[in-house]
């Protein structure tokens, strides 16, 4: 829920001009979500090579 503030905030700031989007303050306030998009990415396609999940879902 916290990630989703920032980013809207974020968005928001962008959106009125009060800042750039290429600046410290938007990256910072987009961090967490590039985190947890990165984190999400990795654990897909860890998922993905597990062979216990692929077998389950050929059945």
């Amino acid at each position: 829920m916290a990630v989703m503030l920032l980013t809207i905030s974020a968005s928001v700031l962008v959106l009125f001009n009060m800042v750039n989007i290429l600046t410290a303050t938007y990256f910072a306030l987009n961090l967490p979500l590039i985190l947890l998009e990165m984190l999400l990415a990795v654990w897909l396609i860890a998922k993905g090579f597990d062979q216990a999940v692929k077998d389950s879902v050929i059945k």
